[in-house]
């Protein structure tokens, strides 16, 4: 999401944003936005789940022998 909020907000761009309020930091409110919006074009930027999973990385097996820790 971060990649498509860069591409589609500047500095001094105006926006409306959905979300839940969080925690309170020196820098104000803090807000988990689910939907953001740029006020001058519309165009809107949705919270989505990862189109893909994770890959994993291949497992090794590690072999100890006495007090192992």
């Amino acid at each position: 999401m971060a990649d498509s909020l860069v591409a589609m907000i500047t500095p001094n761009t105006k926006v409306s944003i959905f979300g839940n309020p969080d925690f309170s930091t020196r820098f104000g409110q803090e807000v988990r936005a689910k939907k953001i919006t740029n006020s001058q074009t519309g165009q809107t930027l949705v919270e989505q789940p990862p189109t893909t999973a994770p890959q994993l990385k291949q497992l090794q097996y590690l072999i100890c022998g006495g007090n192992c820790s």
